[in-house]
């Protein structure tokens, strides 16, 4: 096994254990936070605003960056039934600080009452109940005088004084059962009242900050701020121009970043943001049209007949709605979605089971089917944000922090750099004190060198790989609404792939069908074309059992169906809803042989939809002439057969099944079920179980299943770069087991051991760990297995990225680290990236963007750190002569006295303290100290060379300036060269054609400056070049040209071989 043993113990996924003593909110949930109390304290808080009236605000900056500790120090521990505010923090970390809300009957009766007045309300309004509630189990609303709360990422948390705790406000989606929705005749407007007091309007809002709000936050954050510190020490020290170029740059920078943010607001808010007119239920088949922002969980509401957009999530009782889910799942399939059966009264409502029943936010309404002009009703079961559509939003507005080793030691290094500008500061101020600098001087000089030694641009640079990869990966029609992401998705070392749609072609070809031979109790011999078939059970069957529907004279649905449906050469008729006498029966869909006789006509009178838990579907049908009800099953072979009377299954069942599984085909069994004494009233009651049992078995549809030509290079590819691939699919293991083979996913000499447990949730810690490291194919995976599994994956150490196409993937693609998902759209909220590319390509091009952004994002680091420490070693060692060359009673020349044991252990000191991790990094380090160095004791040993000796402290201009600037001017070119490696992650530096030619123009220009500046140039930049000689200066250059071979050599060769 390649993972370590400290791999196998890494820290599960999900919330931290509960503590002892410790209240939490949403306890043992994803979104656990524990919570604490706090009440204000009039000390405290007193000090606390002397201490920021004292600091000129400092101190209060400070919290608007920490704002718990402002809670802090103002504030005292409380239980929470006294709290005014409290403390939260997540299992993350991060803290948050909300205030406490309190609401009573009698202020609602004041506001309604100050609101009528300014208003002027008509008389004849309802008034609405200035009642509280709050919510029970069961759908019960309890009413209340007081209601105390707070709201935390859009959630609101209601106090429960009884079990003496917060608990999030829910919908009616949890202790539920599915006859309540039965039960709902609508609510009358003062039960509306009530219930949007406590779940607030229905509506996602996205805040979109005016420019000036941007502008004043963006500023305050400490980038910018140490940026406005850095400027005014600039401007007193008069580094006027360049000060003015901080200025330039840093105004763009914050120009683009406001644009940027605004502009990301408001394309949100547009996305996500919508408000319609609704008809809800006022009771007795009463209905008032009003605003969708007013609706509540339990209204009762109408479904258009088509062409609107669901505006919050609603369980659908009555009609089938045909619906577009793709801004949630990425699938642009059209959906079916039923009623909650009503057999089904004494099970709990559960979102993920009755999904097929549900209608959700942001999904669009094609079509509702209806009868006898009974009207589509729904009721509604969440609201705002706490729909599927609102808690996409959120995760979009508070994303998860991205536990990346880049972004932690990004801090680590900054901490070691202001400790280095610590001890910098601390040795400027010994030496301009000796020398009797005036305070101020020294302080100015003193702080001028933390703005050197900390680069001001570095969060800015450090932004820029990642803004080009996501350029790039938008011209390969990879979308991305998380650029953390782009970063991580460099370090993926496990893909997990979805197959069928992903690995292999969408649309299954129909291969051919084998019957079963009743009398021989054997399959019979494939047939190809199903007009050779006779008509009968397994025939109809095959015309029948889908979800198909008629949308603008199209036949619309699952690939699958239509391509069974397909073969048939059958045609599919919706009667008008009018015509409610053709069959006796309320309009079913009908189906029915092209040119046949009409007695041959199927009506479909009900649907189960395709259950992927259940893995199978089913449909009750009739003949026109016919007198009894049948059902029909498709689905899983392993599903059907089990649901099956045995002796009707035939001997040869396993044998042929694992026949055409081991070639790849994809395989579903065909059952039915007469149901010859069941009326009409009894079939529409009788329940999925009790109907879907001692099935015969008919056959087996066979459906061939293509790898797409882009899948076995791209496996190929990502095996040679030594990234695991794995399959997670809900089919077949044989099939995907074939599949896996021929796209080389698993290799001919591989040995191949078959595994059945229960799941991977039921498996011991000692079980899962080796199958979660050693298994390539997963098969007959529910969606929430596939989440499991890539959870388990990363809890072992693996950075995954998955790649789906539906929405059965939608729950792994949001846990992966880099989740990938195939559609058609330009943006998925499914996932992170989304390829409008329908194939796996997408993921290689990815992982290389995101390794290129990564190396670019280490070499900006690098180069901004060394760029500081450049600065920092000129400035040390020009501080150092100038303090000795003012000593009046040790003067000594200064080669003895600068290479003594004093100033080189000093700088030593500085590079030692350099905490970088890589050895390279530490030894360029060293060659740019040691090259300054031995330019300046070069210099001191020229006959020429005159000692700085001048009364006027502003007088720069000496031979030791002319040393440092001529040997860290290339230094600097020299560094972005070394830190722009290309291969393996990038392309050679010289095909990025606009950097290459900046750094020849900027390595001539040095030369001129260095070699032969003109004298109003050496003026200018207060060079003495006078008494140099030709000759030095050009050894000045060629010291910068070793230094460029030694760090190329160092960041290259010893790096690639040796490290």
């Amino acid at each position: 096994m390649s993972k370590t043993d400290e791999n196998n113990k890494s820290k599960r996924v999900g919330p931290p254990p509960i503590r002892h003593g410790v209240d939490y909110v949403n306890p043992e949930e994803e979104d656990q936070m524990e919570i604490y109390g706090y009440r204000p304290h009039f000390v405290h808080t007193l000090l606390t605003w002397t201490a920021i009236l004292m600091t000129c605000g400092l101190l209060r900056l400070l919290f608007h960056w920490k704002p718990h500790w402002m809670l802090t120090c103002t504030h005292v521990k409380c239980p929470l039934d006294c709290a005014k505010k409290v403390l939260l923090v997540d299992q993350f970390l991060q803290k948050y600080t909300e205030i406490i809300e309190h609401l009573s009957s009698n202020s609602l009766k004041y506001q309604y009452s100050q609101s009528k007045e300014s208003l002027e309300v008509p008389s004849n309004n309802s008034n609405p109940s200035h009642s509280l509630v709050r919510p029970q189990p069961n759908g019960v609303f309890e009413l209340t005088n007081t209601l105390t709360f707070f709201e935390n990422k859009k959630v609101r948390y209601i106090w429960e004084s009884e079990k003496g705790q917060f608990f999030k406000v829910r919908g009616l989606d949890s202790d539920i059962y599915c006859s309540y929705f039965y039960q709902q005749k609508g609510l009358i407007i003062e039960e509306q009242d009530s219930r949007r007091v406590l779940y607030g309007e229905n509506a996602i809002v996205v805040e979109v900050k005016t420019i000036l709000q941007i502008l004043v936050q963006e500023v305050l954050e400490p980038f910018y701020i140490f940026q406005i510190f850095s400027l005014l020490v600039w401007t007193l020290d008069e580094y006027y121009y360049y000060a003015a170029c901080i200025v330039i740059m840093s105004s763009l920078s914050l120009t683009s970043s406001v644009i940027q943010t605004r502009r990301n607001q408001k394309q949100l808010r547009d996305t996500v943001q919508g408000v319609d007119t609704v008809n809800v239920c006022r009771g007795n088949d009463v209905y008032e049209e009003i605003e969708s922002s007013r609706l509540v969980p339990g209204d009762v509401i109408e479904v258009p007949a088509y062409g609107c957009v669901m505006q919050c999530d609603a369980c659908v009782i009555s009609g089938n709605v045909i619906v577009n889910e793709a801004m949630l799942t990425g699938e642009s399939v059209p959906v079916t979605k039923t009623p909650l059966p009503n057999t089904t009264i004494d099970e709990q409502y559960d979102t993920k089971e009755h999904a097929k029943h549900t209608l959700f936010c942001g999904t669009k309404v094609i079509q509702t089917r209806y009868y006898n002009n009974a009207k589509v009703k729904a009721v509604i079961i969440r609201t705002a944000y706490q729909t599927a559509k609102g808690e996409l939003v959120r995760s979009i507005m508070f994303p998860k922090p991205v536990d990346f080793k880049l972004n932690r030691h990004i801090h680590k290094f900054i901490s070691v750099l202001a400790a280095l500008a610590f001890i910098g500061f601390i040795y400027t101020v010994i030496l301009k004190a000796m020398r009797g600098t005036p305070w101020h001087k020294i302080l100015l000089k003193a702080l001028d060198l933390i703005t050197i030694v900390i680069p001001p641009a570095l969060p800015a640079a450090m932004t820029i790989g990642v803004v080009f990869a996501q350029s790039r990966l938008r011209r390969s029609n990879i979308f991305c609404i998380s650029p953390r992401s782009i970063n991580i998705s460099g370090c993926i070392n496990c893909v997990c792939f979805d197959k069928t749609g992903t690995l292999t072609e969408d649309d299954l070809n129909f291969a051919e069908v084998v019957p079963v031979n009743t009398d021989k109790n054997k399959f019979e011999s494939a047939v190809d074309v199903l007009t050779e078939l006779e008509f009968g059970p397994l025939m109809v069957c095959l015309a029948s059992c889908h979800s198909l529907t008629i949308i603008d004279d199209n036949i619309i649905g699952d690939a699958l169906d239509q391509k069974m449906f397909a073969a048939t050469e059958w045609q599919l008729e919706e009667p008008h809803v009018s015509d409610t006498t053709k069959y006796d029966l309320l309009a079913p869909t009908v189906v029915k042989p092209k040119n046949k006789d009409l007695g041959l006509e199927v009506g479909i009178l009900r649907q189960f939809p395709f259950s992927s838990s259940l893995q199978r579907m089913s449909v009750i049908t009739r003949l026109s002439n016919g007198s009894e009800f049948e059902v029909y099953a498709k689905g899983a072979p392993e599903t059907i057969s089990v649901l099956c009377d045995p002796n009707s299954l035939p001997d040869d069942f396993t044998d042929t099944l694992m026949e055409y599984t081991e070639k790849g085909f994809r395989v579903l069994a065909l059952a039915y079920r007469p149901l010859p004494s069941m009326t009409y009233p009894k079939m529409q009651r009788a329940s999925r179980e009790d109907l879907e049992k001692n099935l015969q078995f008919l056959g087996l549809l066979i459906m061939g299943n293509m790898l797409k030509p882009e899948t076995t290079p791209i496996i190929e590819t990502l095996l040679s770069a030594n990234i695991r691939t794995v399959m997670i699919t809900g089919d077949n293991m044989l099939t995907a087991l074939s599949v896996a083979r021929d796209c080389n996913m698993i290799q001919p000499y591989h040995k191949v051991v078959l595994l059945e447990p229960e799941s991977l949730g039921h498996l011991d810690n000692d079980e899962e760990i080796p199958l979660a490291i050693r298994g390539t194919v997963f098969a007959r995976m529910a969606p929430e297995q596939k989440q499991q599994l890539v959870e388990l994956l990363q809890e072992l150490g693996y950075i995954v990225g998955m790649c789906g196409d539906g929405a059965n993937d939608m729950a792994s693609l949001k846990q992966a680290h880099a989740g990938v998902s195939l559609s058609e759209a330009e943006a998925s909220v499914a996932s992170p990236f989304t390829s409008k590319t329908p194939n796996i390509s997408c993921i290689p091009i990815l992982i290389r963007e995101g390794r290129a952004s990564i190396v670019t994002s280490f070499g900006i680091l690098k180069y901004m750190a060394l760029y500081s420490l450049t600065q920092f070693f000129s400035v040390i060692i020009l501080y150092t002569p100038a303090c000795q060359a003012f000593d009046q009673l040790n003067r000594k020349p200064p080669p003895s006295s600068l290479i003594g044991i004093t100033p080189l252990s000093s700088i030593a000191l500085q590079i030692l303290l350099v905490a970088f991790i890589q050895v390279i990094a530490i030894v360029i380090i060293l060659l740019v100290a040691f090259i300054q160095v031995i330019a300046i004791v070069i210099v001191w040993q020229q006959y020429w060379y005159r000692p700085h000796k001048t009364s006027d402290p502003e007088d720069l201009k000496s031979h030791d300036n002319y040393a440092i600037f001529a040997s860290s001017v290339f230094q600097y070119i020299t560094l972005s060269v070394v830190f722009s490696k290309g291969a393996p992650y990038r392309r050679p530096i010289y095909t990025n054609r606009l950097f290459t030619t900046s750094l020849v123009a900027m390595s001539a220009l040095s030369a001129y400056l260095v070699i032969y500046p003109a004298d109003s140039i050496a003026e200018f930049l207060e060079l003495d070049v006078e008494a140099i000689p030709l000759n030095f200066r050009v050894l000045m250059v060629l010291l910068s040209i070793a230094h460029f071979i030694l760090a190329f050599f160092a960041e290259v060769c010893l790096k690639q071989y040796l490290l």
